[in-house]
């Protein structure tokens, strides 16, 4: 049914996003440790917090991808819902079900 296609949809976009995630925080996590552990100039220092904020910037624009894919395909999967229930039909991959309910 809707529900299972949308929980598919939103399971694969943002079990993408949660890798890149991981990446991204293991990349920080190296570049904090770096800074921690050494002495490192001031310079060296702005720009490895510049990187940090850069990395989390483009993360932050993906998830706003994410989501903006996630809403898309969820209307389209919504949108075929009731017009097949409309017609009394339910669409299950490519064969259509009759529904017994109070639409039909």
């Amino acid at each position: 049914m809707a529900a299972n296609r949308i929980d598919a949809i939103i399971e694969e976009k943002f079990g993408e996003l949660n890798t890149e995630l991981d990446k991204v925080l293991e990349k920080m996590e190296d570049q904090t440790a770096r800074m921690a552990g050494h002495e490192v100039g001031e310079a060296e220092f702005k720009a490895i917090y510049i990187k940090i904020q850069d990395e989390m910037a483009a993360y932050e624009d993906r998830l706003r991808t994410v989501v903006a894919e996630c809403k898309a395909a969820v209307a389209v999967v919504v949108k075929r819902e009731v017009y097949c229930r409309s017609y009394g039909w339910n669409e299950t991959g490519s064969d259509a079900v009759f529904l017994d309910g109070p639409w039909s």
